[in-house]
């Protein structure tokens, strides 16, 4: 079970201190044009990673430039030129420029600089030919990026889900200078030990009392009354119902106040727009923000967030195919009524594991993002044993919509004697 830490100022400070010489050294070593050794002074924003024992996080410069530095090593790097993390769309002529570079050119380049991190071509099978795509034309002109990708070659289903297998390299190198501008390693086997700390973080850790109840995941809300908690209860229980309905959960609708657990009800303000967090008798659990669902976890889920389960307890047989079961997400996500054309979908946790004998791990997890983006907007874990949805993450700006209204005053009445 993952536990997550109270990121103070204090540890946050002591983790980036600790990151950023392998910051510096990366830039060493991929020439990159930042000046080194990097500072404090040269970070524009550190989100520090929350989990117990990792020493890590995404840092940003003040120059634009990213990096996510996790079991012991930069394991993501962006450019602000990055057109492989593009988000608008209409910046792509920024990225317009002619090819000086070829593929072959390019090719070495990225060896070299997988050579010049200290990993091997074996690590990442990278003695193999990679994924290419090439500088996209577009009319007269040409986005001048190459892109490289080793897919993982023992993947047991590569041709039939395409794009799905793990990508262990991804590397865009520019394809008028020669610089890399984005570079991610997500093979396991590159892991290295993380730096040593002195500073010691609290435990975060739900607090069950009714004066306390946060929602799980330690964000901090603000309370409201009593009265207006009931009402909205009341209000969201239908969308609850719908939501169960389209996915496809195994629940009786409509949930009733009767199928919910009172005592582990919280409702609350997170800047000043109600959320809500409730907990079926059964175990099961709803988190609701943005006027709608955004996930439920099966009492006998795997994931659950902030936290997960142990993986032996969750072996089995499989019986459906990933194909299979990436098509039932997806029908669960056009139910839910995401009209955008979905991006491919990618197998994070799950895949044929072994847990001696003939066991297996049957909870698959499956992400949906956008191109550029790095949190996901959907993702969803399937049994793989009973072909079922265990648990949901849904959240997108099209799918939000207005909390319902409630009569009455939102926040509690303090006992404070009127002005004079």
């Amino acid at each position: 079970m993952t536990e997550l830490v109270q990121v103070t100022a204090q540890y946050s400070n002591a983790v980036l201190l600790a990151v950023l010489p392998y910051v510096s050294g990366f830039a060493q070593k991929l020439n990159l044009p930042i000046s080194t050794p990097v500072t404090p002074s040269q970070v524009i924003e550190f989100k520090c990673d929350p989990r117990k024992g990792q020493i890590g996080g995404l840092v940003t410069l003040t120059n634009g430039f990213r990096f996510t530095f996790l079991d012991g090593r930069v394991c993501v790097y962006r450019s602000p030129q990055s057109y492989f993390s593009l988000q608008d769309p209409e910046l792509v002529p920024k990225f317009y420029s002619p090819v000086k570079v070829k593929q072959k050119e390019a090719l070495q380049i990225t060896c070299g600089a997988i050579k010049e991190l200290g990993y091997t071509d074996s690590m990442f099978h990278a003695e193999l030919a990679p994924k290419v795509t090439p500088p996209e034309r577009i009319g007269a002109n040409y986005v001048a990026r190459y892109r490289f990708q080793w897919l993982d070659p023992n993947w047991p289903r590569p041709r039939t889900l395409g794009g799905i297998a793990p990508v262990l390299v991804d590397v865009e190198v520019d394809a008028s200078t020669g610089q890399i501008q984005m570079l991610s390693i997500a093979s396991s086997i590159a892991r290295r030990p993380s730096p040593k700390i002195d500073v010691i973080p609290p435990l975060l850790r739900e607090d069950r009392s009714d004066e306390q109840k946060q929602l799980s995941g330690g964000m901090k809300t603000e309370p409201v009354s009593p009265a207006y908690s009931a009402a909205f209860l009341e209000a969201v229980l239908p969308q609850l119902s719908d939501f169960a309905a389209k996915v496809g959960l195994p629940l009786r609708v409509p949930l009733t106040t009767d199928d919910v657990d009172s005592s582990r009800y919280f409702c609350g303000l997170l800047q000043g727009k109600p959320i809500a967090q409730l907990f079926l008798r059964n175990g099961d659990r709803f988190n609701y923000e943005h006027g709608h669902v955004v996930a439920f976890y099966a009492h006998d889920a795997y994931r659950k967030f902030p936290y997960d389960g142990r993986r032996e307890d969750f072996v089995g047989k499989i019986n459906m195919t990933t194909n299979e079961a990436i098509a039932l997400c997806e029908r669960a996500i056009k139910n839910l009524e995401y009209k955008t054309k979905l991006p491919k979908a990618s197998l994070g946790v799950g895949g044929p594991t072994s847990l001696g004998g003939t066991n297996q791990f049957t909870r698959y997890i499956f992400y949906w993002w956008k191109p550029g983006e790095d949190p996901e907007f959907a993702s969803f874990e399937i049994d793989m044993e009973s072909k079922a949805i265990k648990s949901v993450y849904i959240d997108d700006p099209s799918l939000w919509r207005d909390p319902p209204k409630i009569d009455g005053p939102m926040m509690a009445e303090t006992n404070a004697p009127p002005k004079q």
